[in-house]
């Protein structure tokens, strides 16, 4: 019988571990959130709540928008940002366009916005003015998608089970790429803009 030697695992190596654990306030639902997506979702509602809650509440209207609750870092969606944008694009409705974010609804108890790792490829964030460049990015994805979770929470009923993306979007569509969606409509509003 041969005996396996259990690994040997130094004081160095058992704190590292220890500390690669999640603190208790980083768990939301069943998905651990980044310290680093923790921190953005805290500096996103501290720059752009007032402007979401307003849009949110004041541009779309009807009973479906009245279900919309407040904005806030509380109820805000998970941050998945382990895919590429090809990767998202292929789990799209536009499957041969790069996705720089996508939406999952029933992803966690808010919904989840992924935002592709490869979404400011090329940008140096040690530049000056890139890492507010980069923030305002993932802040425009952030809102577009919100905006899309939250319009098709919004829209469940028993004859469209899982809701309605386009309730609050523009059938004309919005921005460059004219997308019809209620995200488009979302960041014009609080951006003033859809690249």
């Amino acid at each position: 019988m041969v005996r396996r030697q259990r690994p040997s695992f130094s004081r160095k190596d058992h704190r590292r571990i220890a500390n690669s654990r999640p603190a208790p306030d980083l768990v939301s639902g069943n998905r651990v959130q980044s310290a680093d997506d923790v921190n953005f979702k805290k500096a996103y509602y501290q720059k752009y709540a007032k402007a979401l809650n307003d849009c949110l509440h004041g541009k779309w209207s009807g009973d479906k928008a009245s279900k919309i609750p407040t904005q806030n870092l509380e109820n805000s969606p998970l941050i998945d940002r382990s895919q590429t944008s090809v990767q998202l694009s292929a789990q799209s409705s536009s499957p041969n366009k790069p996705a720089a974010g996508l939406n999952f609804p029933r992803r966690g108890k808010n919904g989840t916005v992924a935002i592709s790792s490869d979404r400011a490829d090329g940008v140096d964030p040690t530049l000056e003015g890139n890492k507010e460049a980069i923030f305002e990015i993932d802040a425009r994805i952030y809102t577009h998608e919100i905006g899309n979770i939250l319009a098709t929470k919004a829209t469940v009923t028993k004859a469209k089970p899982f809701g309605d993306a386009l309730a609050f979007g523009d059938p004309n569509g919005t921005g460059t790429a004219k997308d019809p969606d209620s995200g488009a409509t979302l960041e014009l509003c609080v951006f003033g803009s859809v690249p």
